[in-house]
């Protein structure tokens, strides 16, 4: 069995018709509650003729939900005759024409999830075995928090973690998983803890990505502009003082008559104009008081190298928020159960309603871990040396996705800021 997120051709279509069944399919498929980002399509399946051919296609639809663990439905399009093979026996129709026909296959029936809730400490005996089985198999992190101080040979020291855990909910807090089936038997445990060192990791991995686990620092206000100094006042300009030039004699002070008349009116006409020449000589090198020229602003002094803002290294920048990460200090599951690790990651952010990133660490030599390979993270290391692998993943891992499309008319009034042309809108039909 092929199964696959993209949608393949189907069986026993013509080419030219093929388009038209497609999208056909898609839509009977999102109407039915399994749109594209919950599916997988099986592309084809074979299965060797036998006394019994469909009971090996029960552990293959396991294994396709394990390696997918946000698929919800196998879908299969094609023509009815599917019906009388193998696979037919565990698909049911969702939709039909004349000659095609849509079918599935749930993860309810084929691999129900676990069910995951706090753990209490009534379940200490039930998941003793579990804890046990996975500590001789190896498991790094089938242990005790070291943080618990567990003596040697304790016999409630699980019971222990989980009334902790139940005593300070916002610190710490024990999941436990039952089967999906009718049984209700516990398949695992995981113990999760609030105490992280983010200056510590940051200074040992590459989180820049990942604001270092931190909550970015508070943007300070920001500062009033200072006030424009006043201009300097100008001093008025002082116009230079005019000397009234003499008054020519008056016409009939000037004697016209006798002999002497003359000469003394031409010796006084000599003077005065001397004494004319004499003026307008001083007042061409006496200019006046100069116009006082306004002085230029103050240039700003330069900033200087000590008082300019330093890059702060990567554990500096880490401490100056709250860290936003929780970390897995024990996890352990039935080996039947593995698969479905992922499971419990949707009750765990909900433990934290004010954390974004789960994280767990492993050493290099120990097995790998399902939860990490299927729904984590690895994140780069700044040394090969580093003693332990970090594996991380965020609370929108979890969230179901959403499409994209250009508003229409009608639609009410949006929570969230969005540019006019663009609308979200969830897979479940409700507007955002």
């Amino acid at each position: 069995m092929n199964s696959s997120r993209d949608q393949p051709a189907p069986f026993g279509v013509q080419k030219d018709k093929a388009a038209t069944r497609l999208r056909w399919a898609a839509s009977e498929a999102a109407t039915a509650g399994y749109p594209a980002d919950v599916a997988a399509w099986v592309s084809s399946c074979a299965v060797k003729e036998g006394p019994a051919p469909a009971a090996v296609v029960a552990p293959m639809l396991r294994a396709a939900f394990a390696a997918l663990p946000h698929v919800d439905a196998v879908l299969v399009a094609a023509p009815p005759d599917l019906e009388r093979e193998a696979l037919g026996r565990h698909i049911v129709r969702l939709a039909k024409t004349t000659r095609f026909a849509l079918y599935a296959a749930t993860r309810a029936a084929a691999a129900p999830r676990l069910r995951v809730r706090r753990a209490k400490v009534e379940d200490h005996d039930e998941l003793l075995p579990v804890l046990k089985a996975a500590a001789a198999a190896g498991g790094h992190l089938a242990r005790l928090p070291q943080e618990l101080n567990p003596a040697a040979g304790e016999q409630f020291a699980l019971a222990r973690l989980i009334s902790g855990a139940l005593e300070d909910p916002g610190g710490s807090c024990v999941l436990v998983a039952e089967a999906g089936d009718d049984s209700g038997r516990l398949v695992g445990i995981m113990a999760l803890s609030t105490e992280v060192d983010a200056a510590g990791l940051a200074a040992a991995y590459d989180l820049s990505a990942y604001d270092n686990l931190t909550a970015p620092p508070a943007e300070p206000e920001p500062e009033p502009e200072p006030e424009p100094e006043p201009e300097p006042e100008l001093e008025p300009e002082l116009e230079p003082e005019q000397e009234q030039e003499p008054e020519p004699p008056s016409p009939e002070l000037v004697p016209t008559g006798g002999e002497g008349g003359g000469e003394a009116g031409e010796v006084e006409g000599a003077e005065a104009g001397e004494a004319e020449a004499a003026q307008e000589g001083d007042a061409a090198a006496d200019p006046g008081p100069a116009h006082p020229s306004p002085s230029p602003p103050p240039t700003p002094a330069a900033p200087t190298p000590s008082n300019k803002a330093k890059p702060k290294p990567p554990a500096e920048v880490a401490a100056t928020g709250e860290p936003l990460a929780f970390r897995v200090s024990m996890f352990c599951v039935a080996p039947t159960y593995e698969p479905q690790s992922a499971d419990f990651l949707e009750s765990a952010f909900d433990a934290f309603p004010d954390k974004d990133f789960c994280i767990l660490t492993l050493p290099p030599q120990s097995s790998e871990l399902p939860l990490a390979r299927l729904a984590m993270t690895r994140v780069a290391s700044y040394s090969a040396d580093a003693p332990d692998a970090l594996h991380m993943c965020h609370r929108a891992g979890t969230l179901p996705a959403f499409k994209v499309r250009r508003a229409v008319k009608g639609v009410g009034r949006c929570r969230l800021t969005l540019p006019k042309s663009v609308l979200i809108e969830s897979t479940n039909g409700f507007s955002a």
